[in-house]
C-alpha cells in the first residue's frame, strides 16, 4: 500500500473528513488532498503528526523524485519515540526545562536503534550556527564519549546559589592550572567566544550526535 492510499484508508478509518484532519494538523486541507492523490509526500514531521492523530505507525515511503533530491540522505525509518527535553535559548537553556518536562516526542530513527538513553533538544538563536542553526533538532547520547571538537550538551552547577543552567558548546578539552584546579575549555561560534569551567562544577557532559551517526555512517 503506498503512502497516499494508506492515509487515505486510516483517515476514513478515523472518521475524518480531509478539512477535519488539516485542521489538526493546522494545514489546509489541499495539503491533505495531495498526499492522498499521491500528488506530495509528507515530511517525516508531518507523518509523526499524522500517525499521532491516526493512532497507527505511518512509515516513510521514498520516491523516485525524493531519491533523487535527496540521494547522499538515508530514508529513517519509524522506531520508538524520543523525548524532546528543552529549546536552547542562544547558547544556554533552562536545565529544569531540560530533565523534568518533555516537550514532546519524536520517533527514533531505525538507525539508532542501538543507541540507549536517548534525547534531543532544539536549537534557537545563532551562538552555534552554522553548524547548528535556530530550529535545528539535535538528538544527543549520554554514552559516547567525547572529544576536542565535539558539539556537546552540558550542565554547570553554580556553587554558591546551586542553580543549574546547561550549555549547547564546542568542547575543546581539559586542563589542569598551576594552582591544581581541574578546568574544561568550551567554545560557542557567534560571537567566537571559548570559556572556561571548573570541572568540579559540571554536573555531565553529554555528546551531541553528527550527522553521520544519525544516518549511520
Amino acid at each position: 500500500m503506498t503512502n497516499s492510499t494508506n492515509i487515505r484508508a486510516l483517515r476514513r478509518q478515523a472518521k475524518l473528513s480531509q478539512t477535519e484532519l488539516a485542521e489538526r494538523m493546522g494545514l489546509t486541507r489541499n495539503s491533505i488532498a495531495k498526499w492522498e492523490n499521491g500528488t506530495n509526500q509528507p515530511s517525516l514531521k508531518n507523518l509523526q503528526r499524522l500517525s499521532t492523530i491516526l493512532k497507527t505507525k505511518i512509515d516513510p515511503i521514498p520516491t523516485p523524485e525524493s531519491a533523487a533530491n535527496n540521494g547522499h540522505k538515508q530514508v529513517l525509518e519509524l522506531g520508538e519515540k524520543l523525548p524532546i527535553f528543552g529549546y536552547t535559548q542562544g547558547n544556554t537553556l533552562v536545565f529544569a526545562n531540560l530533565i523534568k518536562t518533555p516537550i514532546g516526542y519524536i520517533q527514533k530513527p531505525q538507525t539508532l536503534t542501538n543507541y540507549k538513553d536517548l534525547y534531543c533538544i532544539y536549537i534557537t538563536g545563532d551562538s552555534m550556527s552554522p553548524e547548528h542553526k535556530n530550529g535545528d533538532l539535535r538528538i544527543v547520547t549520554p554514552h559516547l564519549p567525547y572529544n576536542n571538537g565535539d558539539t556537546v550538551v552540558f550542565v554547570v552547577k553554580d556553587p554558591v546559589t546551586g542553580t543549574e543552567t546547561s550549555y549547547i558548546q564546542t568542547y575543546f578539552n581539559s586542563s589542569t592550572t598551576k594552582n591544581g584546579l581541574e578546568l574544561a575549555t568550551f567554545g560557542q561560534h557567534n560571537p567566537r567566544i571559548d570559556i572556561n569551567f571548573h570541572k568540579s562544577d559540571i554536573r555531565f557532559i553529554h555528546k551531541v550526535l553528527t550527522y553521520n551517526q544519525v544516518l549511520g555512517l
